[in-house]
């Protein structure tokens, strides 16, 4: 039995109408000439990213996640460049969140990204329009801490 895939229920709306939803549930969107992209920010309630490059990636997640335990489902889509972004809320006590490419270098393929902007679905990135990933859909999923 093949598993049936939801359609997106964002299909019929543009741009302007996703980042009008986005920013009502809290998310700090803008809109730019390839779509919309989130501000990141790593003090409390901003939002982080989580990039997973490459079968190290994928596999060095898995170590930490095996260690740590599994991260919350949270909003996710596949990179323009074949990886994987989830984006996460940063906590809401502590210390704030800093951006981390490879993790300070200690883990190569899985990045935090806690600064700057990332392009959502449906941006275009490169030559790849961006899609929510089954189950992942920011119109399903809420962002996690």
């Amino acid at each position: 039995m093949v598993a049936k895939i939801k359609p997106d229920p964002w299909k019929d709306l543009g741009v302007k109408a996703i980042a009008e939803v986005l920013a009502r549930k809290g998310w700090p969107v803008r809109e730019t000439p390839r779509g919309i992209d989130v501000d990141l920010g790593g003090v409390t309630g901003g939002v982080v990213a989580v990039v997973v490059n490459g079968k190290a990636g994928e596999e060095n997640l898995g170590k930490l996640t095996g260690l740590h335990g599994e991260l919350p489902l949270a909003p996710r889509w596949a990179s323009g460049a074949g990886g994987r972004v989830a984006l996460y809320r940063a906590p809401a006590v502590g210390m704030p969140v800093p951006s981390a490419e490879n993790l300070h270098g200690a883990v190569a393929g899985v990045s935090v990204l806690a600064r700057g902007a990332v392009p959502i679905p449906p941006s275009v990135d490169g030559a790849h329009v961006l899609r929510w990933r089954p189950g992942a859909h920011a119109a399903e999923v809420e962002l996690p801490e």
